[in-house]
């Protein structure tokens, strides 16, 4: 137990979380309970997240009148596994919806008002996740676990509920505004699939149609076996001496960037495809670079294609399906006998550019997302060990009554 870190604030007091929540498991998941004509929703592990509730699929079983009333859920109670990723927390949001719990998830209610719900929830987070408060807690076991009677001993910090708030109110802007980046992200995907299924059946030019094994495209658009457009070449094995994250090249594996040389031995932009492991993964690069052997990288006739081009084209053959074997991998020849139609250079040039704006939409959510989730943790542990002090920072003109995350629907 970090002791430390519990005795980081002498305004916050310590107490047990048995004496601050009321805890209940909820009901053993067994074909003897499945059966029976009051059958209700109840959550597994698997709708429960760091911080928000997955409700899409819910499962059922039977519950009895005396059940109903012992594990019905309210708003404002926390929900935290007892397995898998133990410590998982997520808090109860909804009025109305009769939802019960199934026995690997804990339903933690507050008593006497001392604590905030979503406090406790990043406080868990704080604990078992980020600050290895816990470490040790859980029973060595092959499936992690954690029982009753150890949870209500497990220690937990309660500064005024004042406090509390004002942690809470910092720690949902970042997250809030995080969870809008995340959706722009994905607004901006579907947008990009949509202008994309568009511009490759349609043109840029208003042309006549044809018919083909691919479906329908623009009649100037001429047919190719993408052997005939581009190459793909193996990439090469980097010893681990030239590896150096302060080198001037990108190293690429099969699911992307993971370190930097300063040795290169592909000179041009090219398209790096995941050969092995996340097979089929696109990754464009526009600087010389050293694709490992997990890959191929791309050369092309840069006088009849457009390199962006044939990214956006790739993506839309589904390289992963064409992955077979024991450990799917990429047989190039099953990739050179996909049958393409492409444009002249200069639509090819017009379509990637307009598909480039979107992609980058995408990118800049992606890349605040990342900034927002280290600010974030960094946020949570500084909050957390008093090494912020909120009673220093005005909180007059905000609303107490802010999420820290949404719930999925």
């Amino acid at each position: 137990m970090s002791s430390e870190i519990l005795q980081s604030s002498s305004k916050w007091k310590t107490e047990c979380v048995g004496n601050v929540f009321d805890i209940q498991q909820g009901k053993q998941v067994s074909k003897k309970n499945r059966i029976g004509d009051n059958q209700r929703p109840f959550l597994r592990t698997r709708n429960v997240f760091w911080g928000r509730l997955d409700t899409t699929e819910l499962d059922e079983m039977n519950f009895t009148h005396s059940e109903e009333q012992k594990l019905k859920l309210n708003r404002g109670d926390l929900l935290l596994c007892e397995g898998g990723s133990v410590g998982r927390t997520a808090v109860w949001d909804r009025e109305q919806d009769d939802i019960y719990y199934q026995n690997h998830l804990f339903r933690l209610r507050v008593k006497n008002n001392r604590i905030d719900p979503f406090f406790a929830m990043l406080w868990f987070w704080y604990a078992f996740e980020i600050g290895g408060v816990y470490f040790g807690r859980a029973n060595s076991t092959t499936i992690a676990n954690l029982s009753k009677s150890r949870l209500s001993e497990l220690p937990i910090l309660v500064p005024d509920i004042s406090i509390q708030k004002k942690i809470v109110l910092i720690i949902s802007t970042v997250m809030e505004s995080k969870n809008q980046h995340g959706k722009i992200e994905g607004f901006s995907s579907e947008l990009l699939s949509a202008v994309m299924m568009h511009l490759f059946s349609h043109g840029l030019h208003n042309e006549t149609r044809k018919n083909t094994e691919i479906g329908y495209v623009p009649e100037s658009w001429r047919k190719f076996s993408l052997g005939d457009v581009i190459c793909l070449e193996y990439g090469k094995p980097l010893p681990k001496e030239d590896r150096d994250p302060t080198g001037s090249f990108p190293v690429f594996a099969s699911n992307g960037e993971k370190t930097r040389s300063n040795k290169f031995h592909c000179q041009k932009p090219t398209i790096i495809v995941g050969r092995k492991g996340s097979a089929g993964k696109l990754t464009l690069t526009e600087e010389k670079c050293w694709p490992l052997d997990v890959t191929f990288y791309v050369t092309f006739d840069s006088e009849k294609f457009d390199l962006k081009f044939l990214y956006y084209l790739l993506k839309t053959i589904n390289l992963p399906s064409l992955a077979s074997g024991i450990k799917p991998g990429i047989n190039r020849n099953h990739v050179y006998s996909e049958q393409v139609y492409l444009p002249s250079l200069g639509e090819q040039k017009e379509i990637a550019n307009i598909l480039e704006v979107i992609q980058t939409k995408i990118d800049n959510s992606v890349e605040k997302q990342d900034i927002l989730q280290e600010l974030f943790q960094s946020l949570l542990i500084e909050l957390m060990t008093s090494q912020i002090d909120v009673d220093e920072i005005d909180f007059s003109t905000y609303n107490f009554e802010s999420k820290v995350f949404e719930e999925v629907n």
